[in-house]
């Protein structure tokens, strides 16, 4: 089990004389105030749906990701991008939930499964969203296993 303190949660996060918009920045892979304002500034809780996401969740979707292309298992691939973009829409990690869906149609349809070249740049985008996910809580944080 991890436990960490995120650093993000000290420092301000939006410019006060800017507008309000329901997009994350594109720079940054979790829209951590967005989830704030979801869970009723409950940051606890917050830090700990991020660690526990980056600590299990997504190291094992992107294993199984790997596994079931090495296999040519587009219907498990399917299932792994739908599940990730479901936690990715809880996490509000929108880039990761944009690639995932699209995984998840090119994968199910067999017609793309047929140009496989198509599949794995779309796993490759995903692949890169759940690392750049992982390196941010990292970045922002500080792990120590208890």
């Amino acid at each position: 089990m991890f436990r960490c303190c995120f650093k993000i949660f000290k420092k301000p996060r939006n410019n006060p004389n800017s507008q309000e918009t329901n997009q994350a920045p594109t720079s940054v892979p979790i829209d951590v105030d967005a989830l704030l304002k979801t869970f009723d500034g409950d940051r606890v809780f917050v830090e700990g749906l991020i660690c526990s996401s980056c600590s299990n969740e997504l190291p094992t979707s992107y294993d199984s990701l790997k596994s079931h292309w090495e296999c040519r298992e587009y219907v498990k691939v399917s299932e792994v991008a739908h599940l990730l973009k479901g936690m990715a829409g809880n996490l509000e990690c929108h880039r990761l939930q944009a690639a995932s869906g699209d995984l998840e149609e090119y994968a199910r349809d067999f017609q793309n499964c047929r140009k496989p070249k198509v599949v794995l740049e779309k796993i490759e985008l995903v692949l890169s969203e759940i690392t750049s996910i992982m390196d941010f809580a990292k970045s922002e944080a500080i792990w120590s296993g208890t």
